[in-house]
């Protein structure tokens, strides 16, 4: 908490080499004391002082302003305060991902309806995570990516928890996601759900992509 400032961004950003950042201040973990307010003001302080080093992505999950068990709200006054938020972040220069994380395996239906309501809410890139628990979910998820790649206006970052979760985030930019999330090396940070860098490198080295 006590590097939520100025001048620690200053200091984080201007290491990052003009390397693109992604930036997300969710309202949980180490943020859970602290209202929506006061979270998106810390990722618009870190928003700010990013764009004077760093190209920058925004992350809003889909239920900031009202938390729901399924993590995306429909509720107007939410929407109207996500959107108020997109443009403030734009207006920085920076762009906008709009975030839902899902417990559980959804539908073709839905995700495309989640989807298109992530770009009418002001997102420059979409983020959907969702499971992979059987062979039939792995398939089906592909599909998704399939239908996700020829329907959307905007890139898209599709992944999956579960047992073939791996599968989901090594292949899926074989199919149209936009980019890998993976870890360097497995320590007491790391996320283990997502796969390691260097197997995921090999990997994408040796597809033969048929576009």
């Amino acid at each position: 908490a006590e590097y939520r400032d100025a001048e620690s961004f200053d200091k984080l950003f201007a290491a990052c080499a003009c390397r693109p950042v992604y930036i997300y201040c969710y309202p949980a973990a180490e943020c859970a004391d602290l209202s929506y307010d006061k979270c998106m003001d810390i990722l618009l302080l870190a928003a700010e002082r990013g764009m004077a080093y760093v190209p920058v992505i925004c992350d809003i999950m889909c239920d900031t302003y009202d938390k729901c068990e399924n993590g995306f709200s429909y509720d107007v006054n939410a929407e109207m305060k996500q959107k108020a938020l997109a443009k403030k972040i734009h207006a920085l220069g920076a762009q906008v991902l709009y975030s839902v994380h899902h417990k559980d395996f959804l539908g073709e239906d839905e995700i495309l309806r989640q989807a298109r309501v992530q770009v009418e809410r002001g997102a420059d890139l979409v983020k959907i995570v969702t499971q992979a628990r059987t062979r039939e979910e792995l398939i089906a998820n592909f599909n998704i990516i399939n239908k996700l790649k020829a329907e959307l206006p905007v890139p898209f970052l599709y992944l999956s928890g579960g047992k073939y979760s791996y599968q989901v985030r090594q292949l899926g930019p074989a199919f149209g996601v936009c980019m890998y999330l993976c870890v360097d090396n497995y320590n007491i940070h790391a996320t283990k759900m997502q796969p390691s860098l260097r197997g995921t490198k090999a990997i994408r080295d040796n597809l033969i992509i048929i576009d």
